[in-house]
C-alpha cells in the first residue's frame, strides 16, 4: 500500500515543533545532556500493524539537533531503526506501546518510542484514526522519550492521558513534568 507524504502544513508544523521541543527538553536536562545535543526523528503509519514491520510505511525522518560527527549521527539513526523494528514487531505480537517495555540495554535495546493512535488531520490523509510508531535516539533515554512526546504535544497528536500513560513503563519524571509545564 502506498502512502501519502503530509501535506505541506504539517511538514511546518513538525519543522517548528523539533527545535522548541529540543531546546526545552535539553534546558530541562541540562548537565545531564552529557554534551549530546540531538538525534534522529522517525515516524512510521501503519497499515497492517499485525504484519510487525511489514505493516507500517515510512511517514517522516529528520535528523534533529547536531552531533559531534558523521560517526555519531550514523550510531543514532541505527538505533532509532532499531528501536522502530523492535517496537513494531513486540506490538504486534505482544501489544507493547513503548521501546521501554523490552527494553535490554546489555543487547543495546533503549527507550525512546511509542505508539499512538489519535485523529490525523492532515489534507493528504483526511481526517481519520491513525496509528503511528516514533522513534527518537540521540539523547539520554529519559530524554529521548521527552523529545517525542513533546514533539507530539506540540503538533497536537495524541493527548496528555495517553502521554502519561507511555509513560508510566519507563517511569519518566523527567518527560512526565517537562509535559506537564506546558500543559
Amino acid at each position: 500500500m502506498t502512502v501519502p507524504g503530509l501535506s505541506q502544513r504539517t511538514l511546518d508544523a513538525l519543522e517548528q515543533a523539533k527545535p522548541k521541543a529540543l531546546s526545552e527538553v535539553l534546558t530541562a536536562l541540562g548537565d545531564k545532556a552529557g554534551g549530546r545535543t540531538g538525534g534522529m526523528l522517525r515516524m512510521f503509519i501503519a497499515v497492517n500493524s499485525d504484519d510487525g514491520p511489514k505493516g507500517w510505511r515510512r511517514l517522516y525522518e529528520s535528523r534533529v539537533g547536531e552531533q559531534a560527527d558523521e560517526e555519531d549521527w550514523q550510531k543514532y539513526e541505527f538505533i532509532s531503526m532499531e528501536k522502530f523494528l523492535r517496537l513494531a514487531k513486540t506490538y504486534a505480537q505482544l501489544g507493547y506501546v513503548s521501546s521501554w517495555q523490552s527494553r535490554n540495554v546489555n543487547a543495546w535495546e533503549y527507550g525512546g518510542a511509542f505508539i499512538v493512535r489519535f485523529h490525523l488531520h492532515d489534507a493528504n490523509f483526511g481526517d481519520g484514526m491513525c496509528t503511528l510508531l516514533v522513534a527518537f535516539s540521540g539523547l539520554p533515554e529519559i530524554a529521548d522519550e521527552a523529545f517525542v512526546l513533546k514533539v507530539l504535544q506540540k503538533i497536537g497528536w495524541g493527548s496528555m492521558d495517553q502521554y502519561a500513560g507511555l509513560l508510566n513503563y519507563s517511569n519518566n519524571e523527567f518527560a512526565s513534568e517537562l509535559l506537564m509545564a506546558a500543559a
